[in-house]
């Protein structure tokens, strides 16, 4: 089919050239004014083809042939064709199939799913991880020092982890847990930030 396609859109576009060549010359057999005009100006075009139909009408037919073959080979140009044959449909395909063929593809179902999978595995794993954070949490002295910031430390990690994967989550439409951050604070916090 791409290949019909081009060979319409080729033939079509060599008809155009010869039928407004043809034109042209015959312009300037019937006068040199005329010749100007219609090289110079589109609207004269239509007056000259009006005024000299007798002569002017098979140049004009064959022009419109090439540009209605060069349409009809870009309508029928398939989405999958090589690169060259669909450059070539691109001035004479329609705005709204030039931006369908430059939307960004979506991924299948199956790799969707796959990938919501992924996310919902990731997000298993991090909540392993915040279990064994709040129970190091609750047995922490809150007096060791380095042992208050070394999980503080690996708080804060777990919740860059989790971040960005429940942004993920929620631009692909997945119900997440609407689980806020982990808190930073130490066990026995008076002001009860601690979860």
């Amino acid at each position: 089919m791409a290949f019909l396609s081009f060979a319409l859109i080729l033939f079509g576009l060599v008809a155009l050239c010869g039928g407004m060549l043809w034109f042209i010359i015959t312009a300037f057999r019937t006068s040199v004014l005329w010749g100007i005009c219609v090289c110079l100006f589109t609207p004269a075009w239509i007056r000259f083809a009006w005024r000299h139909w007798d002569v002017a009408s098979q140049p004009f037919f064959v022009t419109l042939v090439g540009l209605a073959l060069s349409f009809g080979g870009a309508q029928l140009m398939p989405k999958d064709a090589p690169p060259m044959m669909a450059g070539m449909a691109l001035p004479f395909q329609s705005d709204k199939a030039v931006k369908e063929s430059k939307k960004k593809p979506e991924l299948p179902a199956m790799l969707a799913a796959q990938k919501e999978m992924e996310l919902k595995i990731k997000l298993t794993a991090l909540s392993r991880k915040e279990t064994v954070l709040r129970d190091r949490k609750a047995a922490i002295d809150p007096h060791d020092q380095p042992a208050v910031t070394a999980l503080q430390e690996e708080i804060i990690k777990y919740n860059a982890e989790l971040q960005p994967l429940l942004a993920e989550m929620k631009a692909r439409g997945m119900q997440a847990d609407g689980r806020p951050p982990f808190t930073t604070a130490a066990a026995g916090d008076p002001a009860g930030t601690a979860r």
